[in-house]
Parts: C-alpha cells; structure tokens; sequence
C-alpha cells in the first residue's frame, strides 16, 4: 500500500471512522463532578472559607472579630455545600446529560479533525505517487474527486440545507464515498508501482524483434542453441507482457470504480441544489442509495481482485 497505516482494518480497506474511544459512564460521572466542583457558586465559597479560617488562626487573635468572621466561614461553607448537592444529586441527571453531550461533541469534532488530518495525508501520498509513476489518469481523477469532496461540503453542513431535506446519514455517506474512492485510487496505486516502469509498446517491439531474429536463423543447423536461447527471451518476455496487460486492465478497472465515485459525488451535489431549489423530482433518500450503490460497488470489485491476487 502507498499509505504507512492510516484506516486499517482487518480487510486492509479504509476505515471511516478514527479507532478512538470515547469515554466510560464512570469517567463521564466524574468529569461532571469535577466540573460541579470548580463553578463559581461553589469555588468562591470554599474561597472564602478558606480565608476565613486563616484570619480565624493567624489574624483574629489580634484583630478580633473572630465570631463575625466564622458565621461568614460556616455560612460560605454552608452555601457552597448546598450549591454542590444541589447541582451533583438533585439535579444530577440533568448535569450528567448535558455532560454527556458536552463530551459527545467534543469527541465527535476530534474524531472529524483527525479523521480529516488523515485524508490530508492520503490525499497527499497517492498525488505524489502518481505523478512519480507518471499515471496522468489516476491523478486527474485524485483531483476530481477531491474537488467534488470539498465542493459538497458548505452543502452537507449548512444548517438551512439540513433542515430542508433531513440529511440523516447522507453527510457519513459523502465521507464514505470519497474515503472508498481514495482506497480504490491507493490500490490502483499500489498495482501501478508494481508495474513499475514496464513500457508496454517497447516489450512488444523487442518481441517481434526476436521473432524476426528467430525466423532468419530458424533453417541453419550452427544456431539451434541460439535459436533455443532466443526461443526463451521471447516466451519470457510475452508471459511478463501478458502479466502487465492484465495489471493494467486492473487499474483501469479500479480507476473507472474511482471515478464513479467522484461521478456519484458531483450527482449528489447537483442533485442538493435541485431540492433546494424544489427543481428536482429525486428524494434524499434516491440520493443516498446512489451513494450507497457506488460504495457497495467500489468495495466489490477491490474484493474480487484481491480473491484473483491483485
């Protein structure tokens, strides 16, 4: 594969969501105490207590005051106690739900930035393996599908959009249908690098040129080692052509699945700005099983190629 280990899973295929866990019932509880615990009704309090007993211990002895100043000590004291039970037991559930959202979001916005940082990275590591291998195809379709990417994504996330056609999974969707066409594009990669630097037309033409060289020396008894030798090059050289065609036609088949991809990605969005615009006949829900279908599609075919060896 081009990429280190970025969205490994048990298939070698790209993931959609980063392997981070989110945290416990128990951890939950306990952020949201420790969150209780350091509001102001309750830190002042405690502040304010503490003060108290130091001018209690230290000052009071010279000052006096020390009656005045330990009614407002066991009052703050009092108070902040109060505040506590009232926000960590009566009104628990309420604090630990919206803790619970709280840390929800938060999770989910980091998993999105690392899951993005991610791409970031593929995106980078297949532009430049194709270009090192000279696959003009596979990075016009790179290009096309990160375009559509980014294009749908002011469409997916606009509030208003959301609210008008119910978006539900459509924008995991858009995300799964680009992550799979950068895994077609990285197994595409990864066949063309073992291509290497194979020219087709000049294993061909030193083919035929064998066969020429074969054909004027077949009648003279002094080269039949030579004949025998040449015999080997050329069988050598049309079962590596033979191998290299069918790993082209590999790529081609992986590359067309990329493409739809990026087809499926420009289809959506313009099909997104004909329900905004009450231009369109299609449904949400006709696009997300496009989107659906290609993926499903894209994953096929990495898997019949991978049952054949490729």
């Amino acid at each position: 594969m081009t990429t280190a280990e970025p969205f490994q899973t048990e298939n070698d295929e790209l993931a959609t969501v980063p392997s981070t866990q989110p945290l416990s019932q128990r951890e939950i509880r306990k952020q949201f105490l420790l969150d209780t615990l350091q509001e102001k009704p309750v830190l002042l309090p405690l502040a304010i207590s503490a003060i108290s007993l130091i001018y209690i211990l230290l000052y009071a002895p010279v000052l006096g005051g020390s009656m005045i100043v330990f009614v407002l000590m066991v009052a703050a004291s009092l108070f902040g106690v109060a505040f506590f039970i009232w926000q960590a037991v009566i009104r628990y559930q309420q604090g630990y739900t919206r803790k619970l959202q709280e840390l929800a979001d938060r999770f989910e916005a980091e998993n999105s930035a690392r899951l993005e940082s991610r791409l970031r990275d593929l995106y980078t590591c297949l532009e430049q393996g194709f270009t090192e291998t000279h696959a003009q195809e596979g990075l016009k379709i790179l290009h096309g599908l990160e375009h559509e990417y980014n294009q749908l994504q002011p469409v997916i996330h606009r509030e208003e959009e959301a609210d008008l056609i119910s978006m539900s999974n459509l924008a995991s969707l858009v995300s799964e249908t680009y992550i799979q066409g950068l895994n077609v594009l990285d197994h595409a990669l990864e066949i063309e690098r073992a291509i290497g630097s194979t020219d087709i037309k000049q294993l061909q033409a030193e083919i035929k040129s064998l066969e020429q060289k074969a054909a004027t020396v077949k009648n003279s008894p002094a080269s039949v080692e030579s004949l025998v030798l040449n015999q080997e090059k050329i069988d050598f050289n049309k079962e590596r052509l033979s191998m290299v065609t069918k790993l082209k036609l590999r790529v081609d088949e992986l590359l067309h699945q990329a493409d739809r991809c990026e087809a499926s990605l420009s289809k959506t969005r313009i099909e997104l700005a004909a329900l905004k615009a009450d231009a369109s006949d299609v449904n949400v829900t006709s696009v997300i099983n496009t989107l659906q279908k290609t993926i499903e599609r894209a994953k096929e075919v990495q898997a019949e190629l991978k049952k054949l060896g490729y």
